[in-house]
């Protein structure tokens, strides 16, 4: 298969430029008419770097699909100069929110009745600046406990090694409550680092799609096939006659009885990812993607 504008290339050209030839590599999860799917993309703009991102994405993708964000949005109220309600909304780290939302609160009140005589406006950037550090002060606080969570464990392993009833009753106190905390920091450290990577992923996500969308669009306006060299060295004109052929190449690269698919690029990557997504979803990468699917990827 060849393509470039009106010009004729070789082969080897076409092989070199790998337009066409490579076939889709990059995918990422969506939600598409109320179920989650693959959707695949070419290629022909992805770096390795971007490759990497699908192990990483598919880690934390195969047990909760719907993202979970790093933040939540909390709303505080207070009365305004003429006895109405002024809200404000701040974006703070979900965990600390929802474990220390009375404090916050509490602080949030306090910045409000040392600033009766001010303007709603300037009430919202005082009362957003003491939320803020007070955030970062428990932060700081939650990471300095997190930093005793080793210590805590082999404490807690030191009082397990012997059998339960040659404790005391007080040692079973302490064995109860160091058990409790340490079960609190390390529930809080496997959720604090499902949201970050989360939150990192979404980043670059909306990064690369912006990023590949901008090339596409470079890339219609620039590169639109006009000829095809097709397998059996008939020549192509007709767009329809072209979109079919390409649609049939692609088909083929992606079925899994067909000898013609780029076995070490998928398997690579499957390969990668495969013990951390479940059985449907990767039968999903295997199906034979369907035409329009191909011709959005490839904005013909």
């Amino acid at each position: 298969m060849s393509t470039r504008k009106d010009e004729q290339m070789s082969e080897e050209q076409l092989i070199s430029a790998q337009w066409v030839k490579e076939g889709p590599r990059y995918t990422r999860a969506q939600m598409r008419e109320g179920k989650f799917c693959w959707s695949r993309l070419d290629r022909l703009y992805i770096s390795d770097y971007a490759v990497k991102k699908v192990v990483h994405h598919a880690h934390f993708c195969s047990s909760d699909h719907i993202p979970l964000s790093a933040t939540v949005d909390i709303q505080l109220a207070s009365e305004t100069n003429d006895g109405g309600q002024h809200s404000a909304y701040f974006k703070a780290d979900k965990v600390v929110v929802q474990e220390n939302f009375e404090a916050l609160q509490e602080t949030w009140q306090k910045v409000v009745e040392e600033n009766r005589g001010l303007r709603a406006g300037e009430k919202f950037l005082k009362g957003w600046a003491a939320i803020r550090k007070r955030i970062k002060i428990l932060q700081y606080e939650k990471a300095a406990r997190l930093k005793e969570l080793p210590e805590k464990e082999k404490k807690l392993k030191t009082l397990m090694e012997p059998e339960p009833t040659t404790l005391t009753g007080e040692e079973k106190n302490q064995l109860g409550e160091l058990m409790s905390e340490v079960r609190a920091l390390q529930a809080w450290k496997q959720q604090r680092w499902r949201q970050t990577c989360r939150d990192r992923f979404l980043r670059d996500g909306d990064a690369c799609t912006a990023f590949l969308f901008q090339r596409f669009k470079k890339r219609k306006t620039r590169t639109t096939m006009k000829k095809l060299m097709a397998d059996g060295g008939r020549l192509l004109t007709s767009q329809e006659e072209i979109k079919t052929e390409v649609y049939n190449h692609y088909s083929s690269l992606y079925s899994a009885r067909d000898h013609h698919r780029d076995v070490v690029a998928t398997e690579e990557l499957l390969g990668s990812v495969k013990m951390r997504i479940s059985s449907e979803e990767r039968n999903m990468l295997d199906d034979r993607p369907t035409e329009i699917e191909i011709f959005d990827t490839l904005q013909l």
